[in-house]
């Protein structure tokens, strides 16, 4: 179900946004399999009903925490304030 109400979010959080990181290019053998990456802006990672937001900068961070709301109230849903916290490095 989480999937399903999240399918488009990646999408939403590129549109206008430019401080998602990116993978690089690269290649890679894992478990006798070979994996190819391309440069691609990654600005969230969804899992078990939890979502990571990534951002190269603190604005952009701000911006994608504002659509991201959005995105969740368009659809019935309310972000947890209180298990939402913010990592920096």
């Amino acid at each position: 179900m989480f999937g399903l109400l999240f399918d488009d979010l990646t999408p939403h959080l590129l549109k206008g946004l430019h401080h998602a990181p990116c993978l690089e290019a690269c290649t890679e053998t894992i478990d006798s399999t070979e994996v190819r990456y391309s440069r691609r802006a990654v600005p969230n990672l969804d899992y078990a009903g939890d979502t990571l937001l990534l951002s190269t900068s603190l604005r952009g961070m701000q911006n994608m925490l504002v659509e991201f709301k959005l995105y969740c109230m368009q659809r019935g849903m309310l972000v947890n304030v209180s298990k939402t916290m913010l990592v920096q490095r």
